[in-house]
Order: structure tokens, then C-alpha cells, then sequence
């Protein structure tokens, strides 16, 4: 039972689109995260990091509306 939960996306610059895809794949490859089933996702962010680099964010937003 229970409702499913998919967060909304937005638009990325295909530049970030690539970033993102080489992210996940080098964390999918450390076992750092893995692949999903679950009824819930929530969609994420890239944030610049102070000295250089890309933070992996969720926006976890309306995700306390599930229940």
C-alpha cells in the first residue's frame, strides 16, 4: 500500500547533464549508491563546492507529504 513519490526535475544545462552522468557512474562504481526500485525518488542538485569540484545533493522537498 501507500502512495508513490517522485520529485519534480528541472532543466539542466547539457554540460551539468554529463557531470551528473560521470558522477553517478563513478559512485555507482564505489558502491557509494546503487540502483533502486523503490516507489519513492527524489530528484538532485549539483552545488559548487568553495575550493572547486561538484557536491551530489537531494532535494528532498515534499518528500514529508508521503505519508
Amino acid at each position: 500500500g501507500g502512495a508513490n513519490y517522485t520529485g519534480k526535475t528541472r532543466a539542466m544545462a547539457p554540460g551539468a547533464r554529463a557531470q551528473l552522468r560521470e558522477l553517478v557512474q563513478s559512485q555507482l562504481k564505489k558502491r557509494v549508491i546503487e540502483h533502486s526500485t523503490a516507489r519513492f525518488s527524489s530528484p538532485v542538485v549539483l552545488v559548487p563546492k568553495k575550493g572547486g569540484g561538484i557536491r551530489f545533493c537531494d532535494r528532498l522537498q515534499g518528500l514529508e507529504h508521503t505519508h
